[in-house]
């Protein structure tokens, strides 16, 4: 009989153990998020990150006028591409977070940068940490 409770109990650890492994996932219930939403939202972000990395790069003296203008209007095209891409599927996730969400609203409103947190200094266009534009 103590063998037979102890073989029971072993396959009910086994089981907790190895349920999470073996079950199947579950797909997301948020509608429209498939691959292609996913990736006009991955290109979405780039463009936008290319477009702050232009912009600090001309800020440091990197770049010239003209070429500053000319990738500024092919990147802006490009987002723009994206964003009407992204409209016409009309499934622009709302924020995963709300707690972050309402802390990045409390930030932008205050002397901090709104991307690394750091102090932002009087007058400054940029964080002197991490380059995001105020």
């Amino acid at each position: 009989m103590t063998i037979f409770a102890a073989m029971i109990l072993a396959a009910v650890g086994f089981i907790a153990v190895a349920y999470p492994f073996l079950e199947r996932r579950q797909e997301s219930v948020t509608v429209g998020r498939d691959e292609s939403s996913k990736e006009l939202l991955f290109k979405r972000d780039t463009a936008y990150s290319m477009l702050k990395e232009l912009e600090f790069d001309y800020r440091a003296g990197n770049l010239s006028d003209e070429d500053y203008r000319e990738l500024e209007e092919r990147y802006k095209a490009r987002a723009v591409s994206i964003l009407k891409k992204i409209d016409d599927l009309g499934n622009e996730p709302p924020p995963q977070d709300t707690i972050e969400a309402e802390v990045i609203k409390l930030r932008k409103g205050s002397g901090f940068c709104t991307q690394c947190g750091s102090q932002r200094s009087s007058g400054a266009c940029f964080c002197p940490d991490c380059g995001n534009r105020f």
